[in-house]
């Protein structure tokens, strides 16, 4: 079976099982809600179809909202870990695989608010994603961190690293994208808009 194949039977094998999913993190949702097959986007999207009711608008007024509520820092640490801690590091947690956050929180709430919701706006080269398929049929995205005439090293959220070797590598190609998926604030309230960037305003390293 093509790993598409083994895609969709897991998730329709998960069909009025929660506890089959439960365990997936919010990223790896993600990417299955927004992948390259319509019948997997189909098929995650039936499992995962939240209701909107307190969910974050796409307007300034929300946004402008969230910059001033009092914040809950430890709502603010549980929502980094689940969502921003697999690819970014913060009071010793977490994985160094995006930008980092130590430097980037001098920017102000703004800033980092627009970062998380236009990703693809602004991206540095060296952290636009790549799909790489083997002539095993495996799908891997990811950064490119080290590649030579005989192999390639890609580095995934999670402090996931793979060597591949070239002669295994089907194709390459460069989404344009950057490797924080769009769509982070999905499923939040205003106020864990709010206490998410307090938190990350007060990382430490």
């Amino acid at each position: 079976m093509s790993r598409d194949e083994l895609l969709l039977a897991y998730l329709k094998s998960a069909q009025g099982k929660p506890e089959l999913i439960k365990d997936l993190t919010f990223s790896q949702r993600r990417n299955l809600q927004h992948h390259r097959s319509d019948k997997v986007q189909q098929s995650a999207s039936r499992l995962w179809n939240p209701s909107t009711e307190n969910v974050v608008k796409m307007s300034a007024e929300d946004f402008g909202e969230a910059l001033l509520l009092e914040a809950d820092m430890d709502n603010g640490q549980r929502i980094f870990n689940e969502r921003c801690a697999s690819c970014h590091r913060g009071n010793g947690e977490g994985f160094s695989l995006g930008p980092d956050l130590i430097s980037i929180k001098t920017s102000g709430k703004n800033r980092i608010l627009d970062s998380i919701l236009y990703p693809n706006r602004e991206v540095q080269p060296q952290y636009i994603s790549y799909e790489i398929e083997t002539t095993e049929g495996e799908s891997i995205v990811g950064l490119i961190a080290q590649e030579s005439r005989s192999l390639m090293v890609v580095k995934q959220a999670g402090g996931i690293t793979q060597t591949i070797q070239r002669e295994k590598i089907a194709s390459i190609d460069g989404t344009g994208n950057s490797i924080m998926p769009s769509g982070l604030l999905e499923e939040m309230t205003t106020q864990d808009v709010g206490d998410l960037l307090e938190y990350i305003v007060q990382l430490k390293r």
